[in-house]
Order: structure tokens, then sequence, then C-alpha cells
């Protein structure tokens, strides 16, 4: 456990100096990872590849872009319009089903409460209490069907050549 917990440590430094390296310019810095495992082989691989997939020669001279952002603000902004977007949604879903099934009920209740009530009084309630449970039944189809929709299957993780995204969203979104 000791030895784990040494070679995790000594990973995350080289790991560290590795980003700061990129992050005061030095471009020539590797992650070394000889010998640590196919997991940190591919780690290196990966970190050799983004750094070739932002090389380019310009007038005869190589450049290296790298731009590192925050964006977990913009992904909170957006994350909430649309949680705000979907309760506008589901509460005016809901409310079109709830409001004629408080309405019928009502009548159903003030028909049935009469004594003696006439047979047309009991054709109306049966019809309100057949209308309420349709409503309710589409009500509950529409819930169910949210719930399916909620449930996100489980990701499947891959390794990708950041070469090959780069060059698909080249051609998703040319100059």
């Amino acid at each position: 456990m000791l030895a784990l917990s040494h070679y995790v440590g000594q990973t995350n430094r080289e790991l560290s100096r590795f980003l700061l390296s990129i992050q005061h310019g030095d471009f020539s810095q590797t992650f070394p990872t000889t010998g640590a495992g196919a997991s940190f082989d591919e780690l290196r691989l990966a970190f050799s590849q983004v750094m070739d997939a932002f090389r380019f020669r310009l007038h005869e001279q190589e450049y290296t872009l790298v731009s590192f952002q925050n964006i977990h603000s913009e992904l909170e902004e957006q994350e909430l319009e649309a949680w705000q977007r979907l309760i506008r949604v589901l509460t005016h879903e809901i409310m079109n089903s709830i409001t004629p099934i408080t309405s019928l009920a009502a009548t159903a209740d003030g028909l049935l409460r009469q004594e003696p009530f006439s047979e047309e009084e009991l054709a109306d309630a049966q019809e309100a209490v057949g209308t309420i449970r349709r409503r309710s039944a589409g009500l509950l189809h529409f819930v169910e069907e949210y719930q399916r929709l909620t449930r996100l299957p489980a990701p499947h993780f891959q390794i990708l050549s950041v070469r090959e995204v780069g060059t698909r969203i080249e051609q998703l979104m040319p100059p």
C-alpha cells in the first residue's frame, strides 16, 4: 500500500510539473511514464497527441497553441437555464391534466351529494368519473415517460485521438 501511495504521489508530481511547464510556455517537456504500466503509457500517448494536435507552422515557424480555460460557470448557467425550461414545460403539462381533473371531481362530488339524484345526474357523474380516470391515466403515462426519459444510460468511456477529434470539429465548423 505504501508503494502504491508513493507511486501515485510521484505520478501526480510529474503530471503537475508537465502541466505547469505548458502553462509557462515550455512545450518541450514530456510526461515521463517509462515502466509505469499500460495505463500510464496511454496517458503519455494522450499528452503527446494533445501536444502534436496543437502544433502548427506559420511562415516557416512552428507554433504550439494551448488554451486551458475553466468553463464551469458557463456550464452551470446553461444547466440552470435548461432546468428552468424543463420545469416550465412540466408545470404546464401537469396543470393541463390536473385542472380538469379537479373541476370534474368537484362536479361529480356535487352531483352525487344530491339525494335523490336523477338518472341524468347519475349519467353526468359517471361521465365525469370516466373523464377523471382517462385524464389521470394520461397524467400517469406522462410521468412514467418522463421517468423513463430521465434514466440515462451508463456512459461508454473510450480513448479518442485528439487529432481525430480536432479533424471532426474542423469538418463540422469550416472557416
